[in-house]
């Protein structure tokens, strides 16, 4: 009760901002599955229900106005609201838990290009080579999801930005300490931290120079070179990330990617390898022709010491139903194998039949029947 006492509370205080044409959205949704585990033997029904209150109070974005000329101060708030969901702990039926996004801010002082921007600083930090190794679904062990080569010194108590955005070109030189005036400790009154990015944009290719270096705390000097160069229907992007710590030895690594569309087909290529990270490349080719889609993927890792190779499709046979499957093979002899059978039969309705194994060999998988129910 004293949660639902405290929503009442809230809809009160704002309840004129609400008023004032603001947006809620409603959703939820009941499900049953019906499975059967072919490998434990095992028979059960699982149920399970949802619902949520999304309830926005500051729509987009809220900023103070530009100004033509002179300087002037500016502030901008993006994304303020507040949302009323179901808890996700196990609590009594009925209890809620209330969300309150402050947003993001950004505060500057401005002069037509020349901005001091002196809230929500972003430049203590480079990453241009990106990394290939990872497995955001965490359903291959092949994967090591590798951490890539990046320097980032945060930004400490607090600091300010300086920075002039030309047509060609931006610049952003970054000033912050390590601790604040009232440190406890006098001797951390000496510590700093220093940053820069260089923006130039030249026909098609966008050039990117990152610098950082911290003096007195973590004196590490970090290097970020990065470039995009869209030539439709492909685009490029390569980057170099170096890193020399204080007394240490300098580190490096290079990434690169290709994307392209050509008609009906989408092919990606992404490459990384430095001093300490092995040869990592992945290819992704994917086919859509109406009702039909293909996807194949190949990923080479540790020079090639382990692998992975994947295929997909769907295929549309009606309106309401829809069949997908996913196969793959790797150098850990894992065979995921998914086929899914999905009906919209009736109206806000859902049934889904499926057969999924993360590893063929070792597990004879699941056969499932959900039946969901949303609006």
């Amino acid at each position: 009760m004293k949660k639902i006492t405290l929503v009442l509370a809230l809809l009160l205080a704002f309840g004129l901002v609400m008023a004032a044409a603001q947006d809620a959205t409603v959703t939820g949704e009941a499900s049953m599955t019906v499975g059967y585990d072919i490998e434990d033997g095992t028979f059960g029904i699982v149920n399970a229900a949802s619902s949520t209150l999304d309830l926005t109070l500051a729509s987009g974005t809220v900023s103070s106005e530009m100004m033509d000329m002179g300087w002037y101060g500016w502030i901008e708030i993006d994304g303020f609201s507040i949302a009323i969901d179901e808890a996700e702990d196990d609590v009594a039926v009925g209890d809620v838990e209330v969300d309150i996004d402050t947003g993001d801010i950004t505060a500057k002082i401005v002069n037509g290009p020349m901005y001091i921007q002196i809230w929500a600083m972003d430049g203590m930090s480079t990453d241009q080579a990106v990394v290939v190794e990872d497995d955001e679904d965490d359903d291959y062990a092949v994967e090591d999801d590798e951490t890539g080569l990046t320097t980032d010194l945060a930004d400490g108590s607090g600091g300010f930005t300086f920075g002039y955005m030309a047509d060609m070109f931006d610049v952003a030189v970054h000033f912050a300490t390590e601790t604040g005036y009232d440190g406890t400790d006098p001797a951390d009154n000496g510590h700093f931290l220093l940053g820069a990015d260089f923006g130039v944009m030249a026909g098609p290719a966008d050039v990117t120079l990152e610098v950082v270096r911290g003096i007195g705390v973590d004196e590490t000097l970090g290097l970020g070179i990065g470039a995009v160069l869209d030539i439709d229907p492909v685009s490029v992007q390569v980057g170099f990330d170096g890193q020399l710590p204080d007394g240490g030895d300098f580190a490096w690594e290079v990434g690169a990617g290709v994307d392209g569309t050509f008609g009906p087909a989408t092919a990606a290529l992404d490459f990384i390898y430095g001093d300490a990270t092995d040869m990592d490349l992945e290819v992704d080719v994917d086919l859509a022709v109406d009702p039909v889609a293909l996807g194949v993927f190949f990923g080479g890792y540790d020079m090639f010491a382990d692998y992975r190779i994947f295929v997909d499709g769907s295929f549309d046979a009606t309106d309401q139903i829809g069949i997908s499957f996913g196969g793959g093979y790797d150098s850990l002899q894992q065979i995921p194998v998914n086929l899914t059978v999905t009906m919209d039969l009736i109206p806000n309705t859902t049934f889904t039949l499926e057969y999924d194994t993360a590893d063929v060999s070792t597990d004879n998988g699941a056969i499932t029947f959900d039946t969901t129910i949303s609006y």
